[in-house]
């Protein structure tokens, strides 16, 4: 290994040696200079390998610390600068798709001929009731406000829709339009012209006709969709019952007819008794209605759509088909009623088969609904509903009802309706019967207690 030192020269006699024969003292001299230049050499050497033994140099950093520059590319990456921030954008929030309701069977809403628009007034609402007025025709739309039971002069625009089989009439109402159950509104009687005032607008004449045999009849010239008035008494101003569809057939007439000015008007039956139509939209039916028995269904609980007015009640016919006779009634509105699963359909019409206690008979399918509220929803709030009681307890002035788990109070005023049109004292009812097993009523409920019981026996 090479020496880090120059080569020490041995002295020699040699007279061409660098060195001569000259005198210790020069020997000495020149001796000295050679180990200084060596140490200048050594000390430059040394101070090479020492950096090189690093293998790195130093810089000075801007806040006086020293920090390593490597000399090789195998470099440790240099430290990056912590990124500044940037303001990150406030995410857009997308709008979340709320998840719609499980919807409840679609209503049928179909548009109605155009009605004559002209002022109206409710009809068939009770004293201190009111009548709703709702964004768009359907009892379930936003209501928007109420008319008084006694309002007159509300502008109709003419407008008519059916819901579900009830017609529904759009009216002027707060700045914008509105819309109402048709069957209580009627419209307002004809102003006496104030033109002339010795003239007297006079209503008019009624005529009798003769009586032609009771028949069935089948209903003609009404648009698809629309449907038939049925009122209180002949003539276009009375009381609407309610309505035929426009397809209706089997009707049965009892054949008393009235001339109002130049219109014949016939009596027909309806629901569970008798209304007037004007005769020009019947037309006796050609042949006997055809019956067909429809494929069975599964046995539900429905109830009985609201009709007007409302103490208004369906006649529950032994067979399907308008001409034929019932012993049962049953009320606007009532829920829990128990259906067999027979259908059947009488020319363009559908029956379907309920039971009542032990009794079974027949209604329109137009007037039942699927979706009804449920027996305890109106034992607990209003209403009208079908139940079984299993026992009945009297102290002094209070009755109670078992109904299932659930135990309902009478009102104090509450009355019993039997089935022969007599009305009862709850007590004086109770002290007639024998209650040795449940018996099913028709219940009237207002705010949590029955305030009518209807008898089936």
């Amino acid at each position: 290994m090479a020496s880090n030192f120059p080569p020490q020269y041995e002295p020699n006699s040699d007279s061409n040696s660098p060195f001569g024969n000259g005198s210790p003292d020069r020997q000495q001299q020149l001796l000295i200079g050679a180990l200084a230049a060596a140490l200048v050499l050594a000390a430059v050497l040394g101070a090479f390998l020492v950096f090189r033994g690093n293998d790195a140099g130093s810089i000075a950093t801007p806040d006086g610390s020293e920090t390593g520059i490597p000399l090789f590319a195998t470099s440790t990456p240099e430290p990056s600068a912590t990124p500044t921030a940037e303001p990150s954008a406030t995410p857009t929030v997308m709008p979340t798709t709320t998840a719609e309701p499980t919807p409840s069977p679609t209503a049928v809403v179909s548009s109605l001929a155009g009605g004559e628009a002209g002022p109206m007034n409710v009809t068939d609402i009770g004293a201190g009731s009111s009548l709703n007025v709702r964004s768009q025709p359907g009892s379930t739309n936003t209501l928007l406000g109420n008319l008084a039971a006694n309002a007159t002069g509300i502008e109709g625009t003419g407008r008519r829709s059916l819901v579900d089989g009830q017609e529904w009439r759009e009216i002027r109402f707060n700045g914008g339009t509105g819309w109402v159950l048709g069957f209580h509104v009627i419209a307002a009687p004809a102003a006496a012209p104030t033109a002339a005032p010795t003239e007297t607008a006079t209503p008019e004449p009624l005529k009798e006709l003769a009586s032609d045999n009771p028949g069935l009849y089948n209903v003609t010239g009404i648009n698809e969709g629309a449907s038939l008035n049925v009122r209180r008494g002949p003539g276009a101003t009375t009381v609407r019952l309610g309505t035929y569809r426009y397809n209706a057939t089997g009707i049965p007439s009892t054949g008393e007819r009235v001339l109002v000015g130049q219109t014949e008007w016939r009596e027909v039956s309806f629901r569970d008794g008798f209304g007037w139509v004007d005769a020009s939209f019947l037309v006796l039916a050609p042949a006997p209605v055809e019956t067909v028995l429809l494929a069975r269904v599964p046995r539900a609980t429905i109830g009985v759509a609201t009709l007007s007015p409302a103490d208004a009640r369906l006649l529950i016919r032994d067979e399907p088909g308008f001409d034929k006779s019932g012993q049962l009634t049953i009320g606007s509105g009532s829920v829990n009623l128990l259906t067999t699963g027979n259908r059947a359909r009488v020319g363009q019409q559908r029956w379907t088969e309920v039971t009542i206690g032990e009794v079974d008979g027949w209604l329109l399918a137009d007037y039942l609904i699927t979706n009804p509220a449920t027996l305890q929803e109106v034992l607990d709030t209003s209403g009208v509903a079908l139940a079984t009681i299993s026992s009945i307890t009297v102290d002094g002035t209070r009755v109670t009802l078992t109904i299932g788990e659930t135990l309902t109070d009478l009102t104090n005023n509450a009355t019993v309706s039997l089935p022969n049109g007599e009305t009862l004292s709850p007590q004086t009812w109770v002290s007639q019967i024998d209650l040795d097993s449940e018996i099913q009523l028709e219940l009237k409920v207002i705010d949590g207690q029955v305030s009518n019981i209807r008898t089936y026996e």
